[in-house]
Parts: structure tokens; sequence; C-alpha cells
């Protein structure tokens, strides 16, 4: 996975920076998703719900979602983050340098991209993985390069967005 993204031209002028998707086709990951079970959410231990670099969500159906950030600079040195998002069909064991907050009761419903445009850039920075109990998983790029936070199901926030949390949308993962 790059630690930045390759920005896509769209039909409309602007300048996509997508979230990277890797082990499962883009397309995929919304169905591959629902109606499992997420057990837990794993952080490494020098690193927080704030500010992370790196964190593995476990599933129910034995896939890891390993997430990571990118940064990407574009004109006049301005940067944005976007999230990678990597399926793997192994278990990855639990390590004794992870903190590991359990999720209880939570299976997925839906997942939505959390976007925002600046200027000619339309940004896929972050995810929003719900429940159909309305309960959500928010994982956001951060204003750290690189770096995203996340907020878990079970109320624990740690958001620190790179932007003000009211510009940004969501929508569908397609």
């Amino acid at each position: 996975m790059m630690h930045f993204t390759t920005s896509v031209p769209i039909a409309d002028g602007r300048i996509l920076l997508p979230m990277q998707v890797e082990g499962i086709k883009r397309e995929s990951l919304a169905s591959a998703l629902a109606g499992h079970r997420l057990l837990s959410i794993s952080v490494p231990r020098s690193q927080s719900l704030e500010k992370a670099w790196y964190a593995q969500a476990k599933l129910s159906s034995g896939r890891i979602l390993e997430l990571s950030g990118s940064s990407t600079e574009t004109e006049n040195w301005a940067e944005y983050g976007t999230i990678n998002v990597t399926v793997s069909g192994a278990s990855i064991e639990v390590d004794a340098a992870l903190s590991v907050f359990c999720v209880e009761g939570f299976v997925v419903d839906s997942i939505q991209l959390l976007v925002m445009d600046e200027g000619r850039y339309h940004i896929e920075a972050g995810l929003i993985i719900k429940a159909a109990d309305d309960r959500v998983l928010i994982v956001v790029a951060g204003e750290i390069p690189g770096a995203f936070s996340l907020k878990l199901p079970d109320g624990q926030d740690g958001l620190d967005p790179q932007f003000p949390w009211q510009r940004y949308g969501t929508e569908p993962v397609y």
C-alpha cells in the first residue's frame, strides 16, 4: 500500500484522491462486510485512537481489516489525508504491543465513505461502518500526514479529523 494516493481525474474536471483498497475489489467491500460481527479493534500501544497510523478490525467472518492512512501533497503545499483498507483472510495474532478494544453486538449493516471537497479535489478521507442499531465505527484522516483517528462503537471517541467535522459529507462505497 502506498503512503500517498494516486490522483484520478473525474469527468466533471475535479481530481479524486481515493481510498485505497487491497485484498478485495473496492466495489465488493460493503457486501463482504455486511452481516458480519465486528469483534474488536486493535491499535499499537504506542499510538492512540486520536492519532493512529495502523489499526486492525477483526470480523466474525475471520477477515481482518487493516487500516492505515495516506497523505497526498497537491499544489501550494496543501496535503490531504485518505484512508487505506487492506482485507486479509488470515487471522493476525494478537500481539502484546497492541491495545485491543472489544466490540459487543455490532453487526455491520452498511459502509459509507467520508468525503470532502476542497477546491478542485474530491477527497475520500474516511469510512463510517454502521450497525443496524445506529452505532458506528468511524475512521477519518487526521491532521498529521499519514495518521487517522477513530471513534469506536462503544462511544470511545478519539476523533481528531484533519478538517472541521461539518466539512465532511458521506457517499456510498463503490
